[in-house]
């Protein structure tokens, strides 16, 4: 999951030019993957003493879409007296605990207090985060640097509003028309998730189950066979087998997958 980021320079601890999460984004409107783990990145001063430094870095939720940047105010607390940063960005909503709460903003957590230049985080959802990063020195705070990241989930199917043995109608999200879906028709349901491109799942594809030979899982049809891969909202298929079964779509952009959805139907 990418993180974009807009960042206001104050002094002391300088950020690098792109903070993100996930793979990093190679233009102005990032592609961003709705995942659960991702690295936070920064560039440390060329002054950084890893025996007298330490990196400090508290996150905040955006409230109910409400912009709220972390109070900064003037920060004097030892870094020592923090206890262990929680790098479960999930747990911000859950009530901070007292001893990572930021000392101007009970509302930032410290997630990271360290030397290096990154940091693994957990617990993303489609948010926007509020981020304050120091450099303490001996004690001594640098002016605090911002950076706002705005993690963009790839939409799922909004709903399956058809399923027989011979059609298949769904509704996607109407800003998400030109994201790429796929279907896979099991016969069972399936234990894995696509992953890299939807381009990927093209060979074989057909819309009669005899004919597909697009295996899900690239060997055989265990775990279903991908009967779509298209921008549309309607497939007519044919030949399936006759029992209960299983679909299962995603909508795909890049190398970013939605989350599952899902329908069962019989088509005796």
């Amino acid at each position: 999951m990418n993180i974009q980021t807009y960042q206001k320079i104050l002094g002391g601890m300088l950020l690098g030019g792109v903070v993100y999460i996930g793979t990093q984004f190679l233009d102005e409107s990032p592609v961003a993957c709705d995942v659960a783990t991702g690295t936070l990145n920064w560039n440390n001063p060329e002054s950084f003493d890893t025996l007298e430094d330490t990196v400090l870095i508290f996150a905040k939720k955006q409230p109910n879409g409400n912009i709220d940047y972390i109070d900064i105010g003037v920060p004097s607390k030892p870094p020592g007296t923090y206890g262990s940063p929680d790098t479960n960005l999930g747990n911000i909503e859950g009530g901070i605990p007292l001893d990572l709460q930021y000392e101007n903003d009970p509302d930032a957590m410290l997630i990271y207090a360290d030397t290096g230049n990154y940091c693994n985080v957990v617990g993303l959802d489609d948010s926007t985060y509020y981020y304050a990063v120091f450099n303490v020195d001996n004690g001594s705070y640098s002016n605090g640097q911002y950076a706002v990241g705005k993690t963009i989930a790839v939409e799922g199917i909004q709903d399956v509003v058809l399923a027989n043995s011979s059609r298949l109608q769904f509704i996607k999200w109407i800003c998400y028309d030109t994201d790429t879906v796929i279907a896979v028709l099991s016969t069972d349901s399936i234990s894995i998730a696509p992953n890299g491109y939807a381009s990927s799942y093209l060979t074989g594809v057909d819309t009669d189950w005899n004919q597909n030979t697009s295996y899900f899982n690239g060997v055989d049809d265990s775990e279903g066979k991908v009967m779509y891969v298209d921008f549309g909202d309607l497939l007519s298929w044919r030949n399936l087998p006759e029992q209960e079964v299983w679909v299962f779509l995603w909508t795909n952009r890049g190398d970013c997958w939605s989350k599952t959805t899902y329908k069962t139907f019989d088509t005796r």
